[in-house]
């Protein structure tokens, strides 16, 4: 659906950079992400638990797409399929949330379901990041 956008916005692309991860760890649970650099924006689309045993190799993707993609500002994170987040997904999403914020960009949270909203909420999210309703809202903030 989001490149679909792009493609008839004529969009000119960036050199891309794309992660894919589907990690299976205690009690099965499994978070499945791909990352995106779209215009200055990284755009990250997960799916699954966000915890303690799966974040790590989501920061370290996330981490190597901003030390890669200089010309990036912006973080959007596609939370719409995200099930669980638990703090230490919050402290990966926190930590990146400053590396934009010393580029001078935005983070920037898609279609975050009731529960994710509200862990997202109760940690103060709501005051240094956007909730938006579709890829493309969250692209023109950005």
């Amino acid at each position: 659906m989001l490149l679909a956008f792009f493609r008839s916005k004529q969009v000119k692309w960036l050199p891309r950079s794309k992660f894919s991860l589907n990690c299976s760890k205690i009690g099965g649970r499994t978070v499945r992400f791909s990352i995106d650099v779209i215009g200055q924006a990284l755009v990250a689309t997960m799916d699954g638990d966000l915890d303690l045993h799966t974040c790590p190799q989501f920061k370290e993707a996330l981490t190597e797409a901003l030390a890669k993609n200089t010309q990036v500002k912006h973080l959007v994170l596609d939370v719409r399929n995200l099930s669980f987040i638990d703090s230490s997904g919050l402290g990966v999403i926190l930590g990146r949330y400053r590396d934009v914020q010393a580029r001078g960009g935005k983070l920037i949270f898609v279609k975050a379901n009731p529960h994710i909203k509200r862990v997202l909420r109760l940690s103060g999210m709501h005051r240094i990041a956007d909730f938006v309703d579709s890829p493309t809202e969250a692209l023109e903030r950005a």
